[in-house]
Protein backbone atom coordinates (compact mmCIF):
# COMPACT_ATOMS: atom_id res chain seq x y z
CA UNK A 1 0.00 0.00 0.00
CA UNK A 2 1.35 3.21 -1.34
CA UNK A 3 1.03 6.06 1.74
CA UNK A 4 -1.01 8.82 1.90
CA UNK A 5 -0.04 12.17 2.37
CA UNK A 6 -2.06 12.82 5.45
CA UNK A 7 0.46 9.67 6.55
CA UNK A 8 3.31 11.79 5.37
CA UNK A 9 2.26 14.17 7.60
CA UNK A 10 1.27 12.40 10.62
CA UNK A 11 4.77 11.15 10.70
CA UNK A 12 6.32 14.38 10.23
CA UNK A 13 4.18 15.57 13.20
CA UNK A 14 4.64 12.77 15.55
CA UNK A 15 8.51 12.88 14.46
CA UNK A 16 9.05 16.63 15.28
CA UNK A 17 7.00 15.95 18.79
CA UNK A 18 6.75 12.85 19.88
CA UNK A 19 10.08 10.84 18.55
CA UNK A 20 11.71 11.61 21.52
CA UNK A 21 9.83 10.28 24.22
CA UNK A 22 7.84 7.15 22.26
CA UNK A 23 10.94 6.08 19.87
CA UNK A 24 12.23 2.27 20.32
CA UNK A 25 14.12 2.24 23.15
CA UNK A 26 12.24 4.28 25.05
CA UNK A 27 8.90 4.04 24.51
CA UNK A 28 6.83 5.55 27.31
CA UNK A 29 3.68 4.34 28.30
CA UNK A 30 4.45 1.77 25.77
CA UNK A 31 3.89 3.56 22.47
CA UNK A 32 6.25 3.39 19.73
CA UNK A 33 5.23 6.73 18.03
CA UNK A 34 5.83 5.07 14.48
CA UNK A 35 5.29 1.43 14.79
CA UNK A 36 1.84 1.26 12.80
CA UNK A 37 0.80 -2.01 13.80
CA UNK A 38 1.45 -1.28 17.41
CA UNK A 39 -0.33 1.67 16.78
CA UNK A 40 -3.13 0.23 15.48
CA UNK A 41 -3.88 -3.29 15.98
CA UNK A 42 -1.92 -4.12 19.18
CA UNK A 43 -2.18 -1.07 21.87
CA UNK A 44 -5.29 -0.12 19.44
CA UNK A 45 -4.52 3.46 20.02
CA UNK A 46 -5.89 4.56 16.62
CA UNK A 47 -9.29 3.35 15.48
CA UNK A 48 -8.83 3.61 11.51
CA UNK A 49 -11.61 6.04 10.67
CA UNK A 50 -12.91 6.64 14.21
CA UNK A 51 -10.36 10.47 15.40
CA UNK A 52 -12.96 10.62 18.25
CA UNK A 53 -12.48 6.56 19.15
CA UNK A 54 -8.67 7.07 19.43
CA UNK A 55 -6.45 7.30 22.48
CA UNK A 56 -4.01 8.97 20.74
CA UNK A 57 -5.93 11.64 18.82
CA UNK A 58 -8.17 12.59 22.20
CA UNK A 59 -4.64 13.03 23.83
CA UNK A 60 -3.31 15.09 21.38
CA UNK A 61 -6.16 17.38 21.15
CA UNK A 62 -7.07 17.31 24.51
CA UNK A 63 -6.11 20.81 26.39
CA UNK A 64 -5.82 19.69 30.44
CA UNK A 65 -3.92 17.03 32.52
CA UNK A 66 -3.17 14.06 30.60
CA UNK A 67 -2.61 15.37 27.16
CA UNK A 68 0.55 14.61 25.05
CA UNK A 69 2.88 15.95 24.84
CA UNK A 70 3.44 16.62 28.58
CA UNK A 71 4.30 20.07 29.46
CA UNK A 72 6.71 22.06 29.43
CA UNK A 73 6.58 20.35 26.10
CA UNK A 74 5.45 22.80 23.14
CA UNK A 75 1.75 21.98 22.36
CA UNK A 76 1.29 20.87 18.83
CA UNK A 77 -0.38 23.14 16.57
CA UNK A 78 -4.17 23.26 15.59
CA UNK A 79 -3.16 22.43 11.87
CA UNK A 80 -0.94 19.48 13.09
CA UNK A 81 -3.85 18.22 15.60
CA UNK A 82 -5.94 18.66 12.16
CA UNK A 83 -3.49 16.51 10.28
CA UNK A 84 -3.63 13.88 12.25
CA UNK A 85 -7.23 13.86 12.43
CA UNK A 86 -7.30 13.46 8.47
CA UNK A 87 -5.14 10.66 9.14
CA UNK A 88 -7.41 9.02 11.20
CA UNK A 89 -10.26 9.62 9.38
CA UNK A 90 -8.67 8.56 6.09
CA UNK A 91 -8.14 5.26 7.15
CA UNK A 92 -4.62 5.46 9.45
CA UNK A 93 -3.00 4.22 6.60
CA UNK A 94 0.98 3.32 7.38
CA UNK A 95 3.96 5.61 7.90
CA UNK A 96 6.01 6.02 4.26
CA UNK A 97 9.99 4.29 5.16
CA UNK A 98 12.53 6.30 5.76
Amino acid sequence: MQPSESAQKAKAIFVEHCWECHKHGVARGGIRILHHRLLVNVRKVVVPGKPSESELFQLLSRDSDGAMPPRPRKRLTDADVEAIREWITEGASPFPAG
